[in-house]
């Protein structure tokens, strides 16, 4: 017979298990969804365009109108800075690692730090803060 205090743990599992589950299927679910919303706004905008109308209003919708969203890429990172510097737009020059790819690294380094029989903590102390985050795990059947 399980205690009270097993039957509270297994219980909160289980909601647990649910939620990570259905937070999968509505991660598909969206992919799904844009994955059917890029064609069927190109054909909108294609048939607007053909129409000569660049905006209608749709009862129970609102306006639908096409907009230019203009997205910028570098091509030349050196010259580009070097043009912000010489136009006063430096202030907008940032070095930066995306925090998905610093933890990807640590791993890796950690790993070998650890085959090393070294700290890599001690060796990054003043200047990477490391913490440790529990996280409870799943694993499909």
């Amino acid at each position: 017979m399980e205690d009270k205090g097993s039957k509270i743990l297994f219980d909160l599992a289980r909601e647990f298990a649910i939620l990570k589950r259905r937070k999968e299927e509505i991660a598909a679910e969206e992919k799904s969804i844009n994955g059917q919303i890029k064609p069927l706004q190109l054909q909108i905008m294609d048939l607007m365009i053909q129409e000569g109308n660049s905006q209608f209003r749709l009862e129970g919708v609102g306006l639908v109108y096409i907009s230019i969203l203009k997205v910028p890429k570098i091509t030349s990172k050196e010259e580009f800075f070097k043009w912000l510097e010489d136009n006063d737009e430096a202030y907008i020059i940032q070095r930066t690692i995306h925090h998905k790819t610093l933890k990807t690294w640590f791993k890796g380094i950690d790993e070998k730090f650890e085959k090393e029989d070294k700290d890599i903590k001690e060796e990054l102390k003043n200047m990477v803060e490391i913490f440790e985050e529990p996280q409870l795990n799943l694993r499909k059947k």
